[in-house]
């Protein structure tokens, strides 16, 4: 893994905010020769300049939109890194344990919370509409979180009964769960799923966040966040529930649709 020592910016059209990052004396500090790459993950409504400086105090620097991710390369573990944001300066060392870090995810006791601030923030940096909670949505959400929760249904996709058997044919795909809740729009919804542990989200004051930017940040799951389709959704759902057998997992479903 590769050591480093980071200048996170943070950039509004006409430029207004930056943060500072103090180098470490010890640039070259490597702890053994084994390498990492440790990726940035933004949820702010700025685009950031993330600057890195390595093993030989160089500075590198990358440039992360919002809602998106980006990718450093050979970080050896036990690097140093200090970046001051808002004026509250923060000290990291880099190792396995946060190989990924989330930068402006929402912070908020209440994860549904957390999850559409977030949301709303990376699509206030990309020029789109907030999004709003429905209350069918979130049921629907919450009843799929759930049941992959207790099957420890990774596998099961979008599948009811591939999670859980026969006796969810009636809840099968996101279609029959948000009708079951009382969604009757002419339009359609679309549905991401995740399960993840605290080692990639950004701890459990802003696990509905850092749930909205794995989406987002993703290669697969992004387009409900980005209005990219021919469906522009309005309306949102969120549902979290925690792993029955695995300590620090969590399941998270998002549903997304459309009112007139």
């Amino acid at each position: 893994m590769r050591k480093i020592l980071i200048l996170l910016a943070l950039a509004a059209l006409g430029g207004a905010l930056s943060t500072t990052a103090a180098a470490q004396k010890k640039c070259g500090k490597k702890e053994d020769d084994e390498k990492y790459e440790q990726t940035f993950r933004n949820a702010s409504e700025k685009t950031i300049t993330v600057k890195v400086i390595d093993e030989n105090c160089e500075a590198h620097s990358l440039t992360i939109k919002p809602g998106k991710a980006e990718k450093y390369d050979s970080v050896y573990t036990g690097y140093l890194f200090t970046a001051s944001v808002g004026g509250e300066e923060k000290e990291y060392t880099a190792a396995y344990s946060n190989y990924i870090i989330t930068i402006g995810a929402a912070e908020s006791n209440d994860q549904k919370e957390s999850f559409l601030e977030t949301v709303n923030q990376i699509r206030r940096g990309n020029s789109l509409a907030p999004m709003e909670f429905d209350d069918r949505l979130n049921e629907a959400a919450q009843w799929y979180a759930d049941l992959l929760a207790k099957y420890e249904g990774d596998a099961g996709g979008h599948d009811a009964v591939a999670v859980g058997g026969e006796q969810y044919k009636d809840m099968q795909d996101v279609g029959q769960r948000a009708a079951h809740f009382g969604w009757k729009t002419k339009n359609g919804v679309a549905e991401v799923v995740a399960g993840d542990n605290l080692l990639n989200l950004p701890g459990k004051n802003a696990l509905g966040g850092g749930f909205a930017l794995v989406w987002a940040s993703g290669t697969t799951h992004y387009a409900p966040f980005f209005d990219i389709g021919e469906q522009k959704f309005n309306r949102v759902g969120f549902g979290l529930a925690p792993s029955k057998t695995t300590k620090d997992k969590y399941y998270a479903v998002a549903v997304f649709g459309t009112t007139d």
